[in-house]
């Protein structure tokens, strides 16, 4: 349905959902939050086959049908880090974002 409405209407959706095959087959950006805050954006494909973030790739390896794994010996974060992009927000609780690929973008904790 939403992709017919999509196609049809050319319309966007904020779909918010745990189901990561949902994700894959209907969004074409993603957002992964954790705290109320984002961890990682980017395309779908990009954010799903590569995940960046320490969160990201846990929460895709729950997923049966999916099954990432995390590479052993990365980092605790996992992030490799491009010149810094920016900072959300300000003051103490800002966290450096880092764009990864084209459009992929990590917060760092």
């Amino acid at each position: 349905m939403f992709q017919n409405l999509q196609q049809r209407y050319g319309l966007s959706f904020l779909f918010i959902t745990h189901d990561f095959a949902v994700v894959a087959r209907i969004a074409h950006r993603v957002a992964v939050m954790r705290f109320g805050r984002i961890v990682e954006l980017g395309p779908t494909a990009s954010v799903l086959q590569a995940p960046r973030h320490p969160y990201t790739r846990r929460l895709l390896a729950a997923v049966p049908e999916l099954g990432m794994r995390v590479p052993a010996g990365e980092d605790d974060d996992g992030v490799a880090r491009r010149p810094r992009v920016g900072a959300r927000g300000s003051g103490p609780a800002s966290k450096p974002v880092y764009e990864v690929g084209p459009g992929h973008f990590v917060a760092v904790e």
